[in-house]
């Protein structure tokens, strides 16, 4: 009777011992393809900017055609409606936006430009009418009119296209150059 009774203890014990280890082999699987999930997903990052016109978005390391253009013409307001005054404070915004490798080189023509105006009395305005963006280069084009004046006087009014080229490093957008498009 005894050994009856020890027997069917010890066989309920491993019995149990069996549930609860094929229940922690599959808690541990589980685990394994939650975490592999985790790192294997590719996430899209929804931005918000505080005028929404169309959807952006932050996929890896692409950025939507909209999102390129909505910065492109944000730093064309930076670059190009610039007067003397304010040349150094918006300076400091764009070299912030700026690629390292490209920091020095935007840095000296941002100065220049900076001079130019301070010696001229320069101030300038940039109307945007066409913005044209290739996300897969992260290129986007600006044209419009170009307007200078000194004073009150009006001394430019042309029309103008500037050229972005961007590059997505670590999840900020940042400039690779900013030039003039020659005319066509």
């Amino acid at each position: 009777m005894k050994n009856s009774l020890f027997t069917s203890r010890i066989t309920f014990l491993l019995r149990q011992r069996n549930l609860f280890l094929g229940i922690g082999g599959v808690l541990l699987i589980s685990n394994l393809i939650l975490a592999s999930a985790v790192f294997l997903n590719d996430t899209k990052t929804i931005l918000v900017p505080p005028e929404i016109n169309r959807p952006i978005w932050i996929k890896n390391n692409t950025v939507s055609s909209s999102y390129l253009e909505e910065q492109a013409f944000f730093f064309a307001s930076l670059f190009l409606n610039v007067s003397p005054e304010s040349a150094s404070h918006q300076r400091e915004m764009i070299l912030r936006h700026v690629s390292s490798d490209a920091h020095e080189k935007v840095k000296q023509f941002l100065l220049s430009e900076e001079n130019r105006l301070k010696k001229e009395g320069l101030s300038l305005s940039f109307k945007p009418t066409s913005i044209v963006s290739n996300k897969n280069k992260m290129i986007c084009t600006l044209s419009g009119l170009l307007t200078g004046f000194i004073g009150e006087r009006r001394v430019l009014h042309d029309k103008k296209s500037y050229c972005f080229e961007f590059c997505f490093t670590n999840g900020f957008l940042k400039i690779l150059s900013f030039e003039e498009k020659a005319s066509t």
